[in-house]
């Protein structure tokens, strides 16, 4: 399990979401991004946050080697799945994508989308995650009505 803290909030990633990340980073130039939503967990008091799942790219996504757009109705259903399975225990966290990039950096394009899929939720959270997948690093950005804050792990080895 990796943590990390960002503010006042302690963010779990379980091995199952890591080994997503892991799997489906931007490793040859040729490559397109990949993504998905990441649902789980939010204690009572809002201060841990278990990320236990991470949506796969489907069919319907669009993508290129500089951007991914997910099927909204796809991950809707993913949402809905997760919460009546998880007895409403799991929730919608937020977004992940790829990078072609060793360093993780959220472009200008991806700090527009986390902004407008905040202001739009319908999910009653007052957070949203924003995690972009990198050769070797992750960056984990938590948004919410005081902006973007955010950490840098190095959670990949280039060769992993």
């Amino acid at each position: 399990m990796l943590r990390m803290e960002i503010r006042d909030k302690q963010i779990f990633l379980t091995e199952t979401v890591i080994d997503i990340f892991r799997q489906l980073r931007q490793l040859e130039q040729q490559g397109n991004e990949k993504g998905g939503i990441v649902l789980g967990q939010i204690s009572e008091d809002e201060h841990q946050i278990l990320v236990c799942r991470a949506s796969v790219p489907g069919s319907q996504d669009r993508n290129s080697r500089r951007s991914f757009h997910r099927d909204r109705k796809k991950a809707q259903q993913i949402i809905e799945h997760e919460f009546h399975n998880s007895g409403g225990k799991n929730t919608y966290l937020g977004e992940w994508h790829t990078h072609l990039a060793r360093e993780a950096t959220p472009s200008p394009r991806d700090i527009r989308m986390i902004t407008r899929q905040f202001a739009t939720n319908e999910i009653e959270v007052k957070f949203i995650l924003l995690f972009v997948v990198a050769q070797k690093e992750l960056f984990v950005g938590l948004f919410d009505a005081h902006g973007m804050s955010s950490v840098v792990v190095e959670a990949f080895s280039a060769s992993t």
